[in-house]
This record gives structure tokens, sequence and C-alpha cells, in this order.
């Protein structure tokens, strides 16, 4: 199915939001027209963000029992009821942050002397601080099933973002599954958060600006509450 015929099936009072390589296109059907608008040729694979940074074998052997061992080490992040903090800032942790580049090298210990475990391509996406060491934060990547390691912090910022994780996720005119849906968001897109409540974070992205449910978003904790 071309793409023309498979806009035929979305709904004439919506608009749909979608990650691709350069940015994100946004497509309103307006009296049975369509209009594009910031579009790019093509949409954004699961993943493409990352680029993991190529070592021999036994190397990464290595590497990979190092990584086992501190994982096996160190409690879970959320073994007690009392908010942990940071050590260098004294800030909540686990937290959120986002990537402040294009391009944010990720390595497996907190100096320039460690090697690069992988890169990250992508401004705004959010990633999960555990730890501090100094000048170094820890994250783990949240879609990603325990794959950790360090950033030096002139790389990442405070600003709130979510990462759309299922494809054409309804962005709502109010907090309610019942609402009226005004967008449908691409699987990829990164969104600001504004503002999260227990099911649903309000989001900007252009000029769109809506309710998403927590549950289609990467970026944010269960029972996080922030904003409005």
């Amino acid at each position: 199915m071309g793409w023309s015929e498979w806009l035929n099936f979305v709904s004439k009072s919506s608009a749909i939001l979608f990650s691709t390589t350069s940015g994100s296109f946004l497509v309103t059907i307006t009296t049975g027209l369509l209009m594009l608008i910031h579009t790019s040729s093509t949409r954004q694979p699961r993943h493409n963000h990352m680029n993991f940074h190529p070592v021999t074998k036994p190397i990464l052997v290595i590497l990979l029992a190092s990584l086992l061992s501190i994982h096996f080490s160190h409690k879970p992040v959320f073994a007690t009821n009392a908010q942990k903090v940071g050590s260098v800032t004294g800030l909540p942790i686990p937290r959120f942050v986002s990537l402040s580049a294009d391009k944010v090298n990720v390595r497996h210990g907190p100096g320039q002397s460690f090697p690069i475990a992988w890169v990250y391509q992508r401004k705004g996406y959010p990633v999960e601080i555990i730890d501090e060491w100094v000048n170094w934060r820890k994250i783990r990547d949240p879609e990603s099933e325990g794959l950790e390691g360090w950033i030096i912090t002139g790389l990442l910022v405070g600003k709130r973002t979510g990462f759309v994780k299922r494809d054409l996720a309804p962005i709502r005119d109010q907090a309610s599954q019942h609402a009226r849906t005004i967008a449908l968001a691409g699987q990829s897109l990164i969104v600001r958060l504004d503002s999260c409540g227990r099911e649903f974070c309000y989001v900007h992205v252009d000029d769109t600006k809506g309710w998403v449910a927590k549950s289609d978003l990467l970026g944010t904790h269960p029972q996080e509450i922030f904003g409005r």
C-alpha cells in the first residue's frame, strides 16, 4: 500500500506526527485535501539514534565481563522507599534528562580514557541518570533493557523529553482515554514534556500540544508527577 492509499484510512480530523531522519512531519487532512508540512524522505527505524562503537572480539569479551560484574554488584535503583540523591548534585537518582547534541559518546567509565561503548545520534533523546561522578553521569538507555554507560555532563540538559515507543500514539485534547484525538504521534518521535500526571503527560512538538498516555512514552517514571 502506498503513502497516498494509507493516508486515506486516517481520520479527516486528525494530524499525524512522524519521526524521520531529519526531523518530523505533520500531515493534516482538511476538507479531503492533504497538506504536508516539514517533510523528509524516510521514516526513522528503531534504534537508528544509536551507533555502537566497533571493538575487537577479545576486548568486547573483557568489557562485557566487566559490565556484568558492575551490574550485579550494585543494588537496584528502587531497592528502598527512601529517595536516593546524587553524590555530586544532590538531585534525585534516578532521574531523566535529555541529550543536548546530535552526537553524544557514551563511555564504559567516567573519563575520556575509557573506550566508547556507543554513540547517540539524536539530540533531545531522553536518558535516565542512575549515578554521578564529578562531571560525569552514568545513564541507562530507556529503550534498551540494561544498557548503561557514562556521559560527560556538558552533553546533558535537564529539559524533559519523551520518546514515543509505539506507532500512531494518540495525542488528545484532555488527559483522558475518552478525549478527542487531535494528532497521532509516530514511533520514535521526540516530544517535549511540559508536565506529567499519573497516567498522562502534556506534550508539545512544533505547534501541536496535547496529552499522551504515559504508557506510550519513554522518558518518565510510572509514578512520577511534575509540572502543572
